[in-house]
């Protein structure tokens, strides 16, 4: 996270300063460049490119869950309950 544009750690728009919802994120891919953007009350579209760590979660914009759920886990669970 310390390499966001101030603006993006604040949860501020760079072109009119209001707050936005980073739970609002989009995930672009152009060429082999990742990005994420969000778009503010203003019209505006906020870009960062990001680094994609594969869990779908990059650069501390979103925040990462403790635990990730195992498929397995999950249907040896429903075919135990029957």
């Amino acid at each position: 996270m310390d390499n966001l544009p101030r603006n993006l750690k604040e949860g501020k728009c760079e072109y009119c300063s209001e707050q936005i919802n980073l739970e609002s994120l989009e995930s672009f891919w152009i060429a082999q460049y990742h990005y994420k953007v969000v778009r503010c009350s203003c019209g505006k579209s906020n870009w960062v490119k990001v680094n994609f760590e594969g869990s779908g979660h990059d650069q501390g914009l979103e925040k990462k869950k403790e635990t990730i759920e195992s498929t397995i886990q999950k249907v040896f669970e429903r075919s135990s309950g029957d």
